[in-house]
């Protein structure tokens, strides 16, 4: 795995703030689970709920009346569905709640919903036989990561419901990519004064020499703000094998209530193996993965 050096003057202390959460929903199983995570972050975080639910695309021409009525009929199911949704987790009621149905492709539909409200974080269910390659109702994840100008979390189907963040993983790759996703890291142990593990795997059989291993720790020492250790404790972890294997062993033997993730946005997709490495981390972690694009330069922690 390359090893990239960071600069760590692009990291700030700043703090996170998951005020606007959109929540994607086919008012699955898994996409209540989703809901109801989504909502315990938004009591965290004194924020509020945008529920939204994407019918697929109707081809319906000028004068077809028939085609008007299934259109109309699944609006009105779907709006049915969704309150029906809401009114099931009762927490729901204690913070601001927007919920929207509409017709056209999920993806972009996130996006208009993300620019538009100023949402500072989507939330997803993903199913568990197809991992992370089709979220919900078969929407793409590559595409929903790459659109989204904003982090994603991501339910698994082994994943645990989040209580109070008290247990936090940087899953660091060493790549630029990775950079903003240590600043929401550290931003979130920060605001949750909580304990920050931040863990690189070095995809190889044996262990990495000394000189190796202590260059790799002092990297990821660096991906940390300066003034870390004021607010949170960062425990460095260097291991070696398959990645996501290590990462899930760490990650679930530790009881970590997150798992935050980069992603770079140029490249990162034509990795396969980068690729199945998150998918199943979504799939097999016992908590949430927040997966952070790595485009530079865009929203940071605020």
């Amino acid at each position: 795995m390359a090893t990239t050096i960071v600069d760590p003057a692009h990291l700030e202390t700043t703090p996170v703030s998951f005020r606007r959460i959109l929540v994607v929903t086919d008012f699955s199983a898994q996409a209540h689970l989703a809901l109801v995570d989504a909502v315990r972050l938004a009591m965290l975080f004194a924020g509020e709920i945008f529920v939204l639910h994407a019918l697929p695309p109707m081809d319906v021409r000028y004068g077809d009346v028939l085609g008007m009525e299934a259109r109309q009929a699944s609006m009105a199911a779907a709006q049915t569905a969704m309150a029906r949704e809401a009114e099931s987790i009762p927490d729901l009621a204690r913070v601001p709640c927007m919920t929207r149905v509409e017709e056209g492709p999920l993806d972009l539909q996130v996006e208009q919903v993300v620019r538009s409200h100023h949402i500072d974080l989507v939330v997803a269910g993903s199913r568990g036989a197809q991992g992370l390659d089709k979220l919900l109702f078969g929407s793409s994840a590559e595409s929903l990561i790459r659109r989204a100008p904003c982090p994603v979390l991501i339910v698994g189907p082994n994943a645990r419901r989040i209580d109070s963040l008290q247990s936090i993983m940087f899953a660091a790759d060493l790549e630029l990519g990775s950079l903003r996703a240590a600043q929401y890291a550290a931003a979130l142990a920060k605001t949750m004064q909580a304990p920050l593990t931040v863990m690189h795997v070095v995809n190889r059989v044996g262990p990495p020499q000394r000189e190796l291993r202590k260059d790799l720790e002092e990297r990821l020492m660096h991906l940390m703000p300066r003034d870390a250790a004021m607010y949170f404790k960062a425990h460095i972890q260097v291991d070696h094998g398959q990645v996501a294997p290590r990462l899930l062993r760490a990650a679930n033997l530790g009881g970590m209530e997150l798992i935050v993730t980069g992603c770079r946005h140029n490249g990162a997709f034509g990795d396969h193996a980068a690729w199945r490495t998150l998918s199943k981390l979504i799939h097999d972690a016992e908590c949430p993965v927040l997966v952070v694009n790595g485009r530079l330069g865009e929203r940071t922690p605020a």
